[in-house]
């Protein structure tokens, strides 16, 4: 499994406030669209133990 090349769209706090300071600011109109993620899994050759 390459990790590296797997991941998911995160977006921080901080950055939708940043955003809607901007866009409050500027009196911008903003809009939100929903966006599904789908992740599709096959079976593994190896048995993978993670711990932290």
């Amino acid at each position: 499994v390459d990790y590296l090349k797997i991941f998911t769209f995160i977006v921080k706090l901080i950055i939708y406030k940043a955003l809607f300071t901007i866009t409050t600011a500027l009196d911008f109109k903003l809009e939100q669209i929903d966006i599904k993620i789908a992740f599709f899994i096959r079976k593994l050759k190896r048995i993978f133990i993670l711990s932290s």
